[in-house]
């Protein structure tokens, strides 16, 4: 039987990659999925350091054609589940906010769940 997957996007820092290392003992191939490549191999080989299975799949949630590839990489894995927890934050006040900020915010932190 193969191993279960689970797919962790945003799994580059914070909860993402608290979550990726412990699907690791759990016995489950984690597939981390972010869009900074060097964050992305270093999150994995902490994983692997766990002594898990793992791999990394750079993608920008907001552009929908990289979604689309994501999804379709791991279409025929026996996926467990895709725990989103990409997201990012803007500090200041929002009448200073430029809205190119507030559409990239929001495009990571609706838009990119929409997408997946």
């Amino acid at each position: 039987m193969p191993q279960r997957a689970v797919i962790v996007a945003g799994a580059t820092s914070g909860i993402g990659l608290a979550i990726a290392e412990m699907a690791v003992p759990r016995g489950y191939h984690v597939i981390l999925v972010g869009r900074d490549q060097d964050a992305l191999a270093q999150a994995v080989e902490r994983v692997r350091g766990r002594g898990g299975s793992c791999e990394g799949v750079a993608c920008d949630l907001t552009v929908p054609e990289q979604v689309k590839r994501v999804v379709s990489e791991v279409r025929q894995r026996d996926l467990a589940a895709w725990i989103h927890c990409a997201g990012q934050m803007t500090y200041g006040e929002v009448i200073d906010t430029p809205w190119a900020t507030f559409r990239e915010v929001l495009d990571t932190n609706v838009g990119s769940v929409f997408l997946a």
